[in-house]
């Protein structure tokens, strides 16, 4: 009949439609040639027959299969009930299906609608797969056969089981509608090993693939998988998990108990590919919300993307992108850090592990209190990129580069430069001029001083400042209740200097300016000026030392004589050595030679003493020693041992030792070229600036003598 022919194709669709698509159409119905009847079993059955064989052929006469059975049955309605039926399918890709009892539905002279099977059901192709359950029902409208109840599959390594479960032809699906269980089992070594739990499943066979969905979870060995959904997809054999998807709140960690170190990772979705053992992750990409812990280091970013060794544990790749977070823990010595860039980029070896991270784009870079270097104040700023120098691991940092516009405090100090280095160990800060375009000098300042240079390195733990290259430096104005008006330098604007090297204490504010001779140090104030090849300035006391080629340039208000105001006067001093004292208001030249130049007299001997008024910066007087030549403001040349000058009375005194004190009295007005000038000596000589005036002194009384020597003639030694 007509439907009998039908029903046998169904069948036969059955089993095709588990193994392979078939081909078979309602056109080309196979030619079924019947058994022969022995006789009713089933009193409500028109016709019965023994155990016989259906043969499926094609239109073109070409056998596709065959359905074996016990016994048939054939109803009023148009049912067919076969028992102990096998069916075997031969085109395509071969099957065979098993059933106790399969039972047709439908009505008489029409195909039928379904294909009822029990009594036990087995599925089964040359390829190893097998899918056993009690019940089955094949729709031939939608070419799915289903099973209702607890049902069990095998694929070789790969088993399952589920309740409920659904085969699509079409698709070559095999889907577990609830509680689905799926495992790969271990290899001949015992490794290998994958279990998969989720509230449905489909096993793909066309893509190797199990998709797990509603609570998805999957162990590999010591790791844990989990999502709302997750994908595993498995090598060609289906034998070895390649690759895992996971989608919706994805968690990667190791499982509870277990000593497996694997990166945890969270994400939105997560794609992790495996090495081909199967069992430990080579490469991670986590999209949307993503989350990876390296021990006690963490990385934040929209998008993440790493690559591990053979073990399984060692990072040997890790990029991030869109708003980069990273926190690092503390360790020893180390305080915790955190950063932020819009990438990051860090690389490595197996034998290594990571050896280098670059974060580039917008870097904020942060430590935060607490214990590491010696509990000073913590280390914050800014650069456009920060390459870190790693020891295995991101939070294992050697030393850190900071690239490009590059701002870093730790709220003592505050470095600027295009290129800093960081080195952890030394606790250093090394500043250097960036590339050709950077137009940033390294600098570094802190409450007192602001120091520059080509190059600047700064302790962190003291905050000590070395600079080279024609370094500079510019002190802070003190506020005015603080300022000291009255010392060489007025605190209350700024002071510079330059210099090759410069060297800054910052607990005492000592600043060393070393030059060389074709390039001499500077210390300097509006007309304040000190060279030499060495100077050094105490902030706190205002001492100030300089060493070899001292050329020195003061602006002091100088009374005019005793009863006269003081007007701004510029000295200049050349000698090898200068001390100012603060406390004392005194400074001291010393060299073979030292010479002063000022608007009223110049001098010269091996010692000068500069003094200075009590409570302003005001000449209160000078004192030079050692061959003493003087070229007085009224023209008086002066020869002596030492020579003292008093601003508040406007005199000069004159002494000799072995040599008695000479003064050489001016020209007179009017004379001739050929003129002689009176020449005073004595051993003590006093000259009075107010009525030009020399007179000699000593414990005795005046004691000296007075002879004429040509106007010409210096008595300059």
């Amino acid at each position: 009949m007509r439907w009998q022919r039908r029903a046998q194709i169904a069948l036969g669709v059955v089993g095709l439609g588990v193994a392979v698509s078939l081909v078979v159409t309602r056109r080309d119905r196979p030619v079924v040639t019947p058994p022969p009847p022995i006789g009713s079993i089933d009193p409500k059955s028109l016709t019965s027959a023994g155990r016989g064989t259906y043969f499926f052929t094609a239109s073109d006469g070409s056998r596709q299969g065959t359905l074996a059975y016990e016994s048939n049955q054939t109803y009023e309605d148009g049912r067919m009930r076969f028992t102990g039926a096998v069916v075997s399918w031969v085109t395509g890709e071969p099957f065979t299906l098993r059933a106790g009892q399969i039972d047709t539905k439908g009505k008489a002279n029409e195909p039928p609608d379904e294909l009822h099977m029990s009594g036990g059901t087995h599925f089964e192709t040359p390829s190893g797969l097998r899918v056993e359950s009690g019940r089955a029902t094949f729709r031939d409208a939608t070419g799915v056969l289903s099973w209702p109840d607890a049902v069990t599959f095998a694929q070789g390594r790969l088993t399952g089981r589920g309740a409920g479960a659904a085969y699509r032809r079409e698709a070559k699906t095999l889907s577990l509608l609830a509680n689905a269980n799926v495992v790969v089992g271990p290899d001949a070594n015992g490794k290998g090993a994958v279990s998969a739990t989720a509230g449905s499943m489909v096993l793909n066979r066309v893509e190797h693939a199990v998709h797990l969905d509603g609570a998805a979870s999957v162990r590999v060995e010591a790791q844990s998988f989990t999502a709302a959904r997750a994908s595993l997809f498995l090598t060609d054999d289906e034998q070895t998990a390649k690759s895992l998807r996971l989608l919706g709140g994805g968690r990667v960690a190791p499982i509870a108990g277990s000593t497996g170190r694997t990166p945890r990772m969270e994400g939105e979705a997560i794609d992790l590919l495996f090495h081909p053992d199967g069992q430990t992750v080579q490469r991670a990409t986590l999209v949307t919300a993503a989350v990876v812990s390296l021990g006690k280091d963490v990385l934040r970013a929209p998008w993440i993307d790493l690559e591990l060794a053979g073990d399984g544990v060692t990072v040997i790749r890790l990029d991030a992108r869109d708003k980069t977070h990273v926190d690092l823990a503390a360790a020893g010595e180390s305080p915790a850090r955190t950063i932020d860039a819009r990438t990051l980029s860090a690389t490595g070896a197996a034998k290594t592990g990571l050896t280098s991270a670059t974060f580039d784009g917008g870097v904020l870079f942060a430590e935060l209190p607490g214990a590491g270097r010696g509990g000073g104040p913590p280390l914050k700023g800014t650069s456009r990129t920060l390459v870190l120098a790693l020891a295995g691991d991101l939070g294992a940092v050697d030393a850190a580069e900071f690239l490009r516009e590059v701002e870093l405090t730790d709220g003592v100090v505050t470095a600027r430069a295009d290129a800093v280095r960081h080195d952890i160990a030394k606790n250093r800060l090394s500043l250097r001029l960036g590339d050709k375009t950077s137009k940033v000098r390294p600098s570094v300042e802190d409450e007192r001083v602001r120091l520059t240079g080509d190059a600047v390195d700064v302790n962190i733990e003291t905050h000590d400042v070395h600079a080279t290259g024609t370094a500079e430096t510019r002190t802070r104005p003190q506020p005015k209740g603080a300022s000291d008006a009255s010392s060489l330098f007025d605190r209350s604007k700024p002071i510079l200097g330059s210099a090759a090297e410069v060297t800054y204490v910052h607990k005492s504010g000592r600043v060393t300016y070393k030059g060389s001779a074709r390039q001499l140090a500077r210390v300097y104030q509006e007309k304040n000026d000190v060279k030499a090849e060495e100077i050094t300035l105490e902030d706190a006391s205002q001492n100030l030392t300089a060493r070899r080629r001292v050329d020195t340039t003061l602006e002091l208000a100088a009374p005019i004589d005793g009863s006269s105001p003081a007007r701004p006067t510029e000295y200049r001093i050349t000698s090898d050595e200068l001390d100012f004292d603060q406390a004392e208001r005194r400074a001291t030249f010393r060299g073979p030679l030292v010479e002063l130049r000022g608007a009223e007299e110049q001098a010269e001997g091996r010692a000068l003493e500069f003094r200075l008024a009590a409570d302003s910066r005001t000449v209160s007087g000078f004192t030079i020693t050692g061959d003493v030549f003087a070229r007085l403001s009224s023209g008086h040349e002066a020869v002596g041992d030492r020579l003292v000058f008093d601003a508040a009375t406007g005199v000069y005194t004159l002494t000799g030792a072995d040599k008695a004190a000479r003064v050489k009295s001016p020209p007179e007005s009017g004379s001739g070229a050929d003129a002689n000038c009176a020449l005073q000596t004595g051993l003590a000589l006093v000259f009075d600036r107010k009525n030009d005036v020399v007179r000699s002194s000593g414990p005795g009384g005046p004691v000296s003598s007075t002879t004429r020597i040509p106007c010409s003639q210096s008595i300059r030694r």
